[in-house]
């Protein structure tokens, strides 16, 4: 409905504001963790390491002024300063982006109110090299196999899987799928389902454990009132799919890292539409 699709981006928009505090003070420490290990560094080296932050897309505004965004942006933690580089083709706000080639892969992601694309870009960084297989990369850009925001994606042993995500083509708001595609050059680039979660899924969380896929909460409708507690285990070499202790209780969009054996979930929001300071692990 217009009211929850409304819900739904006041969500999106309320937990950008709230969470750009945190993503700066993560950047400050990250800025200190990076000078504390250059300045070890530099005793055994006579080069710096670089590391960048690259930001991509996004919305800003709220409701219906609201604005997609298709920029590409890079905090320099040498330099501790922001540059803007070559804009994507395409404006994506839920997107996913792993770093994958000496490149920035970034997949779907939505552009308007009930409007996605399946499509997959892949954005060049500065100072980075592009190998052979890179440049190959960028020439077969494949696509999603539908139109998606709010999945999740992660490359595992040369493979990227593709979990849920909000579907606006069809009834079923969310999907079900678990697909995977080989990032190989003598593959297809097909995208096939490997196997069917119980419910669909989009705003979830994803960490990868070993072989094991873990999915946490997320909405089943995209909306606060599909918000779910379950966390899923899948397993990429046997394909086993199974449900394993829950959350405390039903959050989605959270922020998660992976911390050794364990995964750290940060913040989100639950089935009240409260947004969460929460920390688990």
């Amino acid at each position: 409905t217009m009211k929850g699709e409304l819900l739904q981006m006041q969500h999106q928009v309320k937990e950008m504001f709230n969470t750009q505090k945190e993503m700066l003070e993560a950047i400050r420490n990250l800025t200190t963790a990076y000078e504390m290990s250059t300045a070890k560094g530099k005793a055994a080296s006579s080069h710096d390491t670089k590391g960048n932050i690259v930001v991509l897309g996004g919305q800003n505004g709220v409701f219906v002024s609201s604005s997609w965004l298709n920029s590409v942006e890079v905090y320099s933690l040498a330099n501790r300063t922001w540059s803007k580089l070559a804009p994507m083709q395409e404006r994506r706000a839920a997107a996913t982006a792993h770093f994958h080639n000496d490149q920035v892969m970034v997949t779907g992601g939505s552009y308007g109110v009930r409007s996605a694309t399946w499509s997959v870009e892949y954005i060049q960084i500065p100072g980075k090299d592009l190998s052979f297989k890179g440049l190959l990369d960028a020439f077969l850009i494949g696509k999603l196999p539908f139109e998606c925001c709010g999945h999740k994606t992660t490359i595992l042993n040369d493979y990227l899987w593709l979990v849920g995500g909000s579907d606006f083509r069809n009834q079923q708001p969310c999907s079900s799928a678990i697909y995977m595609k080989s990032l190989q050059r003598h593959s297809t680039g097909i995208f096939q389902i490997k196997c069917r979660m119980p419910e669909p899924l989009s705003y979830h969380a994803l960490e990868v454990v070993d072989n094991e896929i873990l999915i946490i909460g997320g909405s089943t409708n995209g909306g606060a009132d599909g918000i779910v507690k379950t966390v899923l285990s899948y397993n990429t070499a046997t394909n086993a799919l199974r449900e394993v202790h829950p959350l405390p209780f039903p959050m989605a969009d959270m922020a998660t890292v992976k911390h050794g054996d364990d995964v750290i979930i940060i913040g989100g929001v639950n089935k009240d539409r409260e947004y969460l300071n929460t920390v688990f692990k």
